[in-house]
């Protein structure tokens, strides 16, 4: 596998989930919804694909369908620069709404790795893009950000590939991020306990349920810690 330069291969990695982990809450999840609610013509029709979107969820295999369809259905029409100031009012009304946006506890985490010389490498089930404007308004340093793809088709965007599970390893090795690298990983999912094997001293789990943190220290025992961020 390449490495990005020579500086980058001395420079130890510490990978980061955003949703839940460092943002509180799922912010694909809310920016579709946010597309969706901000238009009446938009409600009607996920009321009427509401009955097709539970049926393809219930099933693994067609589950990514139903997600496909929700990203479709809340960007139709909502392109460029559009696109751009319904993400900015999206996020004025996060603000907002939401006493907290980013733990401050994961803030000061990243800071402290970064001091430690670590790269931050966050890698998410959200668009980049998304992840990205969050992060640079809320002002958390990052080195990389790795999300799920979108591609415009039928006048809106579909996830081309969902960042999500094992998936995360292959769009990370297309990004040229070497594993070998990687010491700490912090994450509040199961789901991304792919990415976390590959972290070389420690697993931290952020406000983990207690099945949670039980199946964790089954798979990667020693190396788990817990921590409560607020």
């Amino acid at each position: 596998m390449k490495l990005l330069d020579s500086s980058q291969a001395k420079r130890k990695t510490v990978v980061f989930d955003f949703d839940k982990t460092l943002f509180n809450g799922d912010s694909g999840y809310l920016f579709y919804r946010y597309l969706i609610c901000a238009s009446k013509r938009k409600i009607v029709l996920f009321i009427l694909l509401f009955p097709l979107l539970l049926i393809l969820f219930a099933f693994r295999k067609t589950r990514l369908m139903s997600l496909h369809l929700v990203c479709w259905l809340a960007t139709l029409g909502v392109t460029g620069k559009d696109l751009k100031l319904r993400l900015s009012e999206y996020y004025q009304q996060l603000s907002e709404k939401q006493d907290v946006l980013i733990y401050e506890s994961a803030l000061e985490e990243i800071v402290k790795r970064q001091r430690e010389g670590y790269r931050i490498v966050i890698i998410t089930g959200a668009p980049s893009w998304l992840a990205r404007y969050i992060a640079r308004q809320c002002r958390i340093p990052f080195d990389r950000i790795i999300g799920s793809r979108l591609t415009y088709a039928f006048y809106g965007l579909f996830t081309s590939e969902y960042c999500f599970g094992k998936n995360k390893l292959t769009m990370a090795t297309q990004k040229k991020e070497c594993f070998e690298q990687w010491v700490h990983g912090y994450t509040d999912s199961l789901s991304d306990m792919p990415v976390m094997d590959k972290c070389t001293k420690s697993i931290t789990l952020i406000n983990p349920s207690e099945k949670l943190k039980g199946r964790a220290e089954q798979l990667a025992g020693e190396k788990i810690r817990v921590v409560e961020w607020l």
